[in-house]
Formats: structure tokens, C-alpha cells, sequence
């Protein structure tokens, strides 16, 4: 039933039947409008591919230089180059990296020898799962999705070099780690998740030479990367110090048990989660639920058990730092969808699951009823991502205490020309954070539409101390100063934008 490339196909078709819609979506206008509006003069170009490489994925801001991704920007490239009309490419692109993923998943437990049957089930689950749908339904969430190609092709070839001794699979193994590290930061755990593969799972390597070439490949791969993001983030590069990291950790370990939960009951999700609009609750049960299967295992493999932690918890912890200080921690569910695999393996241990056999009528009846349920779930989810609106009302709706929830529906509102609705969100996202980026330099543009340039100058000073670096509020509170005559006070501002 599932020999040759039928469970290949099998996945490939439902992942087309679950999320061919989104290809009609819109812009959520979080982030990809940064990435794809703002910059498609950038991406329409496809010489533009190799000058990714030397700068921020976020260039077009002008404000700081946290994140190098350049295969993110690339795929852009490619996708404006063939879609240049913002139709249905950026969003197809999205649903083949997911069914990549997916078809990835299950050579991934193929390789680390769980039964046929149950890693189809495993890759199934993937496939449909609703909290992974942000990483497919909204655009930027192909980061987690291309990270994922990426890390689990080295992984899988990890595997393959150290059953084989083939050469081949080590420089495949470093290659395509080089190419995860291009496409998001957090890859620097696939060489802490494949060294502690090589010491628990294998029996003991004795090779000093596979040791030697595995260590060298990894060196060199963050050699060359670093260099690179040193070049390329040279305006005002944001520069992380170990209290910071330490903090961030600190603060967000609550949200290790909000993944959890939205892993094992995907019925809690949320487009823009918080600790404070997040129940622990979930998690918690979920903890108890796992724990208590293993212990009742007899088959458990406990070096799979601890290998699955390390996985999960080791791809998660990188996505709780916060590049700027000052903003509200979010917790997108996008960025489980590398981590998520590690829930899988320890899953995968537990003998009920296990021993699932789809030849065993009763159990693909389960199978396809919890196929069919997450399905469900996943396609009525995704709706929320059609457009911005949509996007953003389910985003405040679910995090009523976000203040980038707020401040992104009231620009929404904005945009729409309610001006009396987007005032009253901007104000609750400053009450939510008081030092919400933007929300100053929006609300200057009311207060001046309406006639108030006091209030106007006021709301573009503060902008101005809260983002030093934003040119708009430079450029808002320079013109309004032009009109009212103080040109000298413009001049002495745009000179200090300059100096930025």
C-alpha cells in the first residue's frame, strides 16, 4: 500500500487539496509588503540574486541591520521574476516548499528507521497540521519552510554519510548547512542538533577523520558566514550581548509550553501570539500526556526520546531572542515548524503510536480521522489569512494585548480612511507599549490631516526618540515645519537624518 512513491504522492495531493486556495490570497501586510512592495525594485531584477548576499533582508527600511537572509530574498527575486504582477506565484511558491517539507519528513524518519507506516502518518500529520498553516498561508513564513528544506537535506545526509562513509553525503551535509545559515539564523542549531546525532544515536564513532571532517566542515561553513553577515550588515547592525540573549530566554521559556500545546490540541492558535493572551494550560496537559506515554512504553528507544528534546528545544530557543530591545515579544507559529519535528520523534516512541499499522483497518480508520480533523481545522484557519484585513482582526481578536496586533490594524484602518478607528488603535498599542515603533509617526499624520500641527509635531518628535533611525517621521516632521515656516528647523533636522 505505501511501497515506491505512493506515500510521496499521497502527500503531494493533500497538500494541494488543503492549501490550492491560498494561492488567491493576498498581502497580510506583515512584513511582506517590506519584503515585496516596498523592495520590488530590488526583486524584479534577477542579477539581483548575488547582491542579496551583501546586505539586510530588510535594507529597504534604512533602520537596522538585524537579519541577513539572502536565499529568502532570492526566492523573492524568483518569484517576481515570474510573477510580476503580484498574482498567484508568491503564494504557490509557498504551498511546493510545504509539500518539499513534508515529502522531507518522511524520508527523515525513513532514515532514522521508524516503520514505514509511521513515518507516512508522521509526514501526514506535517502536511496538515494546523499550526504549521502561518508558515504556508502568510508569505514570509517561507522562511521557516526554506529553512527547513535546507536543514533537513543536511541532516538526512548526515545520516547517509555517517551509515556509509561516502564523502559525498559529508560535503552534501555542509553544503546545504551553508545554505540553511543563508536563509535564516537559527540554522547555527542544526550543527548543535547533528553533533549531539552523531554522540547519541549512531553506535560510537571511533573515526578521529569523521570527526576531524565533520568539525573542519562546520567551522568553515560559520567562517564564511559570518564574514559574509559582517559585510553585508553594516548600517547600524544590531549587536546582541549575552545578557540580552540570557533575558530574552529567561522571559520566554513560558512560550516552550504554549508551542507544546498548540502542537498536541491545534486549536489554540493565534495569527500573533503573546505570553499574556496565551493559556499555559495546553502545554501543560500536553507535557503530562507525553510523559506519562513514554513511561507506559516498553519499545521506547531513550536515545530517540532525548535526541527529539535536543531537536525541538534546540531549532525553538533561537526564535525567543528579540534583535531589538524594546518590542513586544511575539511568538509566530511559523518558526515551530522546524522545531515541531523533534514533538514528532519523541512521539514516535511511544508504543501505541508506534505500533500504528495502516494494513490494520481500524487504525487507518484513526489515521484518516485524524487526518480529516486537522484538515479541517487547517483550511478554516487559513481563511484568516486572506488579505489584511481579515489578517489583522483575527490578529487583535486572538491577541487583544499585542501592540503590534493594534498598531498594524489601525494602519490597516488607516489605509480604508478610518481615521477615527485607526487613532483609536494606535492609541491602544502606545497604552499596550508605550514604545511601539510607527505609532507616534501615525498618529502626527491624523493630527496634521485634521489641521492640529501641534499635536502632529508632538506625536513626530516622540516617533523620532523612539526610532531614531525612521525616515518617514524625519521626513513627516520636516515638511510640516517647512509649511509653517521654520525652515531652519528643517534644514537642522534633515541634516541630523543624514548624520544617521
Amino acid at each position: 500500500m505505501l511501497g515506491g512513491a505512493r506515500p510521496y504522492l499521497l502527500i503531494i495531493l493533500i497538500g494541494l487539496l488543503l492549501y490550492a486556495g491560498a494561492s488567491f490570497f493576498g498581502l497580510s501586510y506583515l512584513d511582506d509588503n517590506v519584503l515585496i512592495l516596498d523592495n520590488h525594485e530590488f526583486i524584479s531584477k534577477l542579477s539581483n540574486i548575488t547582491e542579496a548576499f551583501r546586505q539586510s533582508v530588510f535594507h529597504v527600511l534604512g533602520e537596522y541591520d538585524a537579519a541577513y537572509r539572502p536565499l529568502l530574498t532570492a526566492s523573492f527575486i524568483i518569484d517576481a521574476h515570474f510573477d510580476k504582477y503580484l498574482g498567484l506565484g508568491y503564494h504557490f511558491t509557498n504551498i511546493i516548499f510545504h509539500i518539499i517539507t513534508s515529502c522531507l519528513a518522511f524520508l527523515l524518519f525513513l532514515k532514522l528507521k521508524y516503520p514505514r507506516s509511521l513515518a507516512f502518518f508522521i509526514a501526514l500529520i506535517f502536511t496538515v497540521h494546523p499550526v504549521l498553516t502561518q508558515a504556508v498561508a502568510w508569505i514570509p513564513g517561507r522562511n521557516d519552510s526554506l529553512l527547513a528544506i535546507f536543514a533537513l537535506m543536511s541532516f538526512i545526509s548526515l545520516i547517509k554519510f555517517l551509515a556509509s562513509r561516502r564523502w559525498r553525503y559529508c560535503a552534501a551535509h555542509i553544503f546545504f548547512l551553508m545554505l540553511a545559515l543563508f536563509t535564516k539564523e537559527s540554522a547555527i542549531a542544526l550543527i548543535i542538533v547533528s553533533g549531539c546525532y552523531c554522540v547519541i544515536i549512531p553506535d560510537k564513532i571511533k573515526s578521529l577523520r569523521i570527526w576531524t571532517a565533520l568539525s573542519v566542515g562546520w567551522i568553515f561553513t560559520l567562517t564564511i558566514w559570518f564574514i559574509l553577515r559582517g559585510f553585508a550588515l553594516t548600517h547600524n547592525p544590531v549587536i546582541l550581548c549575552g545578557s540580552a540573549i540570557a533575558r530574552d530566554l529567561t522571559l520566554s521559556t513560558p512560550a516552550i509550553l504554549i508551542y507544546l500545546g498548540k502542537v498536541i490540541f491545534p486549536f489554540n492558535l493565534s495569527i500573533i501570539p503573546t505570553i499574556e493572551d496565551s493559556t499555559l494550560v495546553y502545554g501543560m496537559v500536553a507535557a503530562v500526556l507525553i510523559v506519562s506515554g513514554l513511561a507506559l512504553s516498553k519499545a521506547k528507544r531513550n536515545r530517540f526520546v532525548i535526541f527529539g528534546a535536543i531537536w525541538f528545544i534546540a531549532f525553538l530557543l533561537p526564535t525567543f531572542i528579540q534583535p531589538i530591545s524594546g518590542e513586544s515579544a511575539i511568538f509566530m507559529e511559523s518558526r515551530i515548524y522546524l522545531p515541531i519535528l523533534g514533538i514528532f520523534i519523541i512521539l514516535g516512541e511511544i508504543d501505541f503510536i508506534k505500533a500504528l499499522s495502516l494494513k490494520d483497518i481500524r487504525q487507518s480508520g484513526f489515521v484518516a480521522m485524524i487526518t480529516v480533523a486537522l484538515f479541517y481545522i487547517s483550511m478554516a484557519y487559513a481563511n484568516h489569512f486572506q488579505n489584511a484585513v481579515t489578517f489583522w482582526e483575527y490578529a487583535v481578536k486572538g491577541s487583544p494585548h499585542s501592540s503590534v496586533a493594534q498598531y498594524n490594524l489601525g494602519w490597516i484602518y488607516g489605509a480604508q480612511g478610518r481615521d477615527r478607528d485607526a487613532e483609536a488603535k494606535y492609541k491602544k498599542a502606545l497604552e499596550l507599549n508605550p514604545h511601539q515603533r510607527y505609532a507616534h509617526n501615525s498618529l502626527g499624520c491624523i493630527y496634521e490631516y485634521r489641521g492640529l500641527p501641534n499635536q502632529a509635531e508632538s506625536e513626530y518628535v516622540k516617533e523620532i526618540e523612539i526610532a531614531p533611525y525612521y525616515e518617514s517621521a524625519y521626513m513627516n516632521l520636516a515638511n510640516l515645519y517647512m509649511r509653517r515656516g521654520k525652515q531652519k528647523e528643517a534644514k537642522e533636522l534633515l541634516r541630523n537624518l543624514k548624520k544617521k
